[in-house]
């Protein structure tokens, strides 16, 4: 099925649209999940109190963010992605957390030994370890090209050599490499994942 947008600087219209295409296109079973992708759980909450008001009823409706969508859909077409992204946010803190101690020794972390000398209890080891994995978080996001040039060897800053690390054991199996095999895979046109569904905001 061919991909179709539609546009307007007017939620309220979009969502009148939404409401009229799943009134004339209802799904073959009523036991299968309508999924309408959107920016933010307050934006599902929204669209499914406007679609209750215009059907009557808001049943069986999932509202997966673009992100864990997309994820989906990567399951479905590659055979060797991952279940579940191996380095997202709140794993990623975790893993940064675990391997600081070992990488602060290295001369290119000496700007993070340095905020890290006199951090007793490793309190602020903790939160430095997050605001990285944000970092690192937003970049797999919005900077793409650059997680690609890391992940090729280049560059020789505490950043670049802190992403290897956390990638040695994964290969191409990050966020990064495994949505560029996506893809790649769907501009082959050989993809056979359902793509028919809905999204607002």
């Amino acid at each position: 099925m061919a991909l179709q947008l539609i546009s307007s600087n007017r939620i309220e219209s979009l969502l009148a649209e939404l409401a009229r295409r799943l009134a004339a296109r209802p799904l073959a079973s009523p036991f299968d999940a309508e999924v309408i992708v959107v920016p933010s759980p307050a934006m599902a909450r929204w669209v499914n109190l406007q679609l209750a008001q215009a059907h009557g009823v808001a049943a069986n409706l999932e509202y997966p963010l673009p992100a864990s969508w997309v994820w989906a859909l990567t399951g479905q077409v590659l055979d060797d992605a991952p279940d579940t992204d191996p380095l997202e946010r709140q794993r990623l803190g975790w893993k940064i957390f675990a391997l600081l101690p070992a990488l602060l020794a290295h001369p290119a972390f000496q700007p993070l030994q340095h905020y890290l000398r006199d951090d007793s209890g490793d309190l602020k080891r903790w939160q430095l370890s997050v605001r990285i994995a944000d970092v690192l978080d937003r970049y797999q996001f919005y900077r793409p090209a650059l997680i690609r040039q890391w992940s090729r060897g280049e560059g020789d800053d505490w950043q670049a050599l802190l992403w290897r690390e956390l990638t040695a054991e994964l290969g191409d199996r990050h966020r990064v490499a495994v949505l560029d095999r996506l893809l790649q895979r769907l501009q082959r046109g050989d993809a056979t994942a359902p793509l028919d569904r809905k999204s607002v905001g």
